[in-house]
């Protein structure tokens, strides 16, 4: 029966032939092995070793063959099968597991290929998604006089439709024929040139007796009413001083405001019969907010500065005469809208009478 050892150094194994040798080399680390116990070199069964003597020194070779015989026999099966260095021929070498780390890479390497073929395939799709053709190009066609449409010129003001505006206006009109009053500011208006020193002088002092009110602030507006519309610039100029201090957001700015409107409409009526604005700046309310006094104001600046003053002045409006509850908008017109009929107005009859 043949026999197997291992190797004292390296622990390789190796099997014995029938007739093995006296010494043999390792083939994995070069250690000289003495086989003679295992019957190499033909010797015979030793009889009962003797007990060794404290001199002498056995071989180093001898000592390490019986050494690893030993170990041989009693190393469990666990530890006879691990094996250091190569492994022997003829038999498969063993895989070391893998950690996790590697695996954690391996499978992200897996699904960044898969994601990488969807989007591949996903774009070679919609390469292979037929296009739509391009309109072909339009010849361009010179216009012609006949297909340009006709724009009239705004009008600006709608009791002058039968003339002809040529002045050169200081505001531009917008799209329906009215001033753009993002382009008007206040500012100071100078005197005209036919007001005297002293109507200049006494209208400041009623201006002040206009704010404090009473009865001396009315007779101090009809005294203003009363020197007509060369004098409404500096009413106008008032404007921006209360927007300065107290300012349009404050009650007190708002009733001097008021004040001022109030008088000027009492000189013209362009507010209400060409921006058709019956409503009047309020010390309260939703006509006492700083954007609807802005407005009314900016209209009053427009209406000096564009010299509509001289050039188109408007009845004071009265609300006795040209208001009507009866119609739409409140205004009274020249000629009625629709002829009524007799029948159904007044009280003469009850409705389903004959």
């Amino acid at each position: 029966m043949a026999q197997s050892i291992l190797c004292p150094q390296c622990e390789k194994r190796f099997r014995l032939s029938d007739n093995p040798p006296a010494q043999a080399t390792c083939s994995g680390c070069g250690t000289l092995m003495d086989l003679t116990a295992f019957g190499g070199g033909g010797a015979q069964p030793a009889a009962a070793p003797e007990a060794p003597k404290t001199t002498s020194t056995p071989k180093p070779t001898q000592h390490r063959a019986s050494r690893a015989g030993a170990k041989r026999r009693r190393a469990p099966a666990s530890r006879r099968g691990a094996r250091r260095g190569p492994p022997a021929r003829g038999e498969a070498p063993q895989e070391k597991p893998m950690s996790g780390g590697t695996q954690a890479i391996l499978i992200f390497v897996g699904v960044l290929i898969v994601v990488l073929l969807f989007v591949v395939a996903g774009k070679r799709d919609a390469d292979d998604i037929p296009k739509a053709p391009a309109p072909p190009p339009v010849a361009e066609v010179d216009p012609t006089p006949s297909s340009i449409p006709y724009s009239p010129e705004p009008i600006a003001d709608p009791s002058k439709r039968t003339k002809k505006d040529t002045r050169k206006r200081k505001v531009p009109l917008n799209r329906k024929g009215k001033p753009r009053l993002s382009r008007v500011q206040l500012v100071q208006h100078d005197w005209p040139d036919e007001v005297p020193a002293d109507v200049r002088a006494q209208a400041d002092e009623a201006i002040r007796k206009m704010y404090v009110g009473g009865r001396d602030g009315v007779e101090a507006a009809d005294w203003m009413v009363s020197q007509g519309r060369p004098i409404a610039g500096r009413l106008i100029s008032e404007f921006l001083v209360i927007e300065a201090s107290p300012g349009f957001d404050d009650r007190n700015g708002a009733a001097m405001a008021m004040v001022i409107d109030g008088t000027l409409r009492r000189i013209d009526g362009q507010i209400e019969r060409y921006w058709e604005e019956r409503e009047r700046i309020r010390a309260w309310g939703a006509y006492a907010a700083p954007s609807f006094i802005t407005r009314i104001a900016k209209r009053w600046t427009w209406w000096w500065i564009e010299g509509e003053w001289k050039e188109n002045p408007r009845k004071p409006w009265d609300p006795f005469e040209d208001e009507d509850d009866a119609a739409k908008d409140g205004i009274k017109r020249t000629e009625p809208d629709k002829k009524k009929d007799p029948k159904k107005t007044g009280y003469g009859k009850r409705a389903g009478s004959d």
